[in-house]
């Protein structure tokens, strides 16, 4: 995220921000397996149970109660975001006083066109192969392989955390 990214730069020096941006991005995909392994073995616990009734929800299926369970999790993560302090920004200002306008970055986006262009059109496209790969994967195990969801978000999970940083 380029807000997170922003803010490694201002709270890490120089000499240590790639080791910051390597494990902010790494871990990323550390959190996206642990939820898998998480879901995985949420949904192996409540076995085949057809409907859970939630208080205050009421009657719910199970792979929706996953999603409940994810998204209450995560409220607490966004809790704890608040104890995050906005750092103090340095290096914003050009030194003369004058900000440089859109033309500027455009004109510099114009003149590496060959670093620029590749980046925005296949940025995008690598973006939307991995959505797609990410939310089709379990599908296709369940369906052509025959595994459980459980087994599924086991399975993936370990295989995300641990071939990603790959």
């Amino acid at each position: 995220s380029p807000a997170g990214y922003s803010m490694l730069g201002d709270y890490f020096p120089k000499h240590q921000l790639g080791r910051a941006i390597g494990l902010f991005t790494g871990f990323t995909f550390v959190g996206s397996g642990l939820a898998l392994m998480f879901i995985g073995a949420l949904l192996a616990a409540l076995g085949n149970t057809d409907e859970i009734v939630v208080p205050g929800i009421g009657p719910v299926a199970d792979w929706r109660l996953a999603f409940v369970v994810a998204g209450a999790l995560s409220l607490g993560f966004a809790a704890l975001m608040l104890t995050v302090r906005e750092p103090p920004r340095g290096g914003v200002a050009p030194q003369s006083g004058e900000q440089d306008g859109i033309g500027a970055v455009l004109g510099f986006i114009r003149a590496n066109a060959s670093l620029f262009v590749p980046l925005f059109a296949g940025l995008p496209l690598l973006a939307a192969a991995n959505f797609g790969l990410n939310a089709w994967a379990p599908t296709v195990f369940i369906r052509i392989h025959g595994w459980t969801p459980a087994e599924t978000g086991q399975i993936l999970g370990l295989m995300l955390m641990c071939f990603s940083a790959v």
